[in-house]
């Protein structure tokens, strides 16, 4: 009985992996050596022995990626758009503030649900519109004490802080 080959170590280039990709979304027959993923289910998640040959441009891109998250995230991440098509990832103050959290703290948690315009700052300013449909800019700190107002009494440092967001609003 001849002793059993070692697996065979595949070097590929992101050309060639362009090429065996195109050659399986067009329903053509892989070589065994063009079998690159782990099986059929698991798109995406490379078999063991094969190794990937980067070009100087995608090392540099890599490196741009590992030094910054936020590159990273603007640059590869991909989010679903008002329109429902796929697009880019473009980071909102907040959103590299939250971030920057998490990457430095690695043990932060953030409990919040899902698209509720998460901002960390009561001097954010948000957009809206009042019943005659007029349009105008305030602050999440203004609004937020406005509103508390008509359901009770602010106390003396609430209405201080209302002032102040009031004031800040002006300055800005």
């Amino acid at each position: 009985m001849p002793p059993k080959k070692a697996p065979e170590s595949t070097i590929l280039t992101t050309k060639k992996v362009e090429e065996i990709q195109e050659k399986e979304n067009l329903g053509l027959p892989l070589k065994l050596s063009e079998r690159l993923w782990l099986g059929k289910t698991n798109v995406g998640i490379r078999k063991k022995g094969i190794k990937f040959a980067a070009t100087p441009d995608e090392i540099e891109e890599y490196i741009k990626c590992k030094l910054s998250v936020y590159y990273f995230a603007e640059n590869y991440c991909k989010i679903k758009l008002e329109d429902g098509s796929i697009g880019k990832m473009h980071l909102r103050e907040y959103q590299k503030d939250i971030i920057k959290l998490y990457t430095e703290n690695r043990y932060s948690i953030l409990m919040a649900s899902r698209q509720i315009g998460k901002c960390l700052t009561f001097n954010t300013l948000i957009t809206l519109k009042d019943e005659n449909n007029n349009i105008f800019k305030v602050n999440i700190g203004k609004l937020y004490y406005i509103t508390l107002r008509k359901y009770r009494k602010l106390t003396i440092l609430e209405n201080i802080k209302l002032l102040l967001y009031k004031i800040l609003e002006k300055i800005e």
